[in-house]
C-alpha cells in the first residue's frame, strides 16, 4: 500500500476539518429546529387552538410571549449562543478544529436524540386531557401545570450537555490541556 504524499495527507485532513465542522452546523441546525418546535408546543400551546386562557390570565401571558416576537426566538438563541461561546472557547483552548467540532456536533445530536426519546412518554403522559375537561375549556387544550416537567427535563439535559462538553473536550485532546 502506497503511502500518501504529504499534499494529499493535507488534503484529506482538511476534507476531514470541514467533515466535522459540517456536523456540528448540522447539529446547531436540528437543534435550532427542534427548539423551535418546543418552543411553538410547550411555550404556546393555544396558538392554534379555537379558545386561550382568558386575557391577564398568567398563562395566557406566557402563551402570547412565546407565540410571537423575541419570546418565540429566545430558548433558541440562548441555546446557540451559549453552544457556540463554549465551541469557541474549547476551541481556543485545543487549538483542534476537528476533535472539538465532532465531539460538539455529536454531542447536540445525542442530547437531542436523547431529548426526542425521554420526552415523548413523558409528554404523552403529561398532556392527557382530563376526563372532567370539555373543548370549551381552555384547560382541555393545554395547561402549564401539566407541561412544567417537560421543560425541566429539557432545561436538565441540556445543562448537563453543556457542562459535559468541555470536559469531554479535555479529555480527548492530545496534551491534556482543556477548558476549566
Amino acid at each position: 500500500m502506497q503511502l500518501l504524499s504529504r499534499s494529499s495527507f493535507r488534503l484529506l485532513q482538511q476534507v476531514i476539518n470541514a467533515l466535522a465542522i459540517g456536523l456540528l452546523i448540522f447539529s446547531w441546525f436540528a437543534c435550532y429546529l427542534w427548539i423551535m418546535g418546543l418552543t411553538e408546543g410547550w411555550g404556546a400551546p393555544w396558538d392554534t387552538t379555537p379558545i386561550r386562557p382568558p386575557i391577564g390570565h398568567w398563562q395566557r401571558s406566557i402563551n402570547d410571549f412565546f407565540e410571537s416576537g423575541i419570546g418565540a426566538y429566545l430558548p433558541t438563541a440562548i441555546f446557540l449562543v451559549i453552544s457556540v461561546l463554549l465551541y469557541i472557547r474549547a476551541l481556543i483552548h485545543t487549538q483542534d478544529v476537528r476533535t472539538t467540532s465532532f465531539v460538539f456536533g455529536v454531542t447536540n445530536l445525542v442530547a437531542l436524540v436523547a431529548l426526542i426519546v425521554i420526552v415523548i412518554p413523558i409528554q404523552v403522559f403529561l398532556i392527557h386531557t382530563p376526563a372532567y375537561l370539555t373543548p370549551e375549556d381552555w384547560s382541555y387544550w393545554g395547561d402549564f401545570r401539566r407541561e412544567w416537567p417537560l421543560t425541566l427535563v429539557a432545561l436538565v439535559l441540556f445543562a448537563s450537555l453543556f457542562l459535559v462538553q468541555p470536559r469531554l473536550i479535555r479529555h480527548l485532546t492530545k496534551d491534556g490541556k482543556g477548558i476549566d
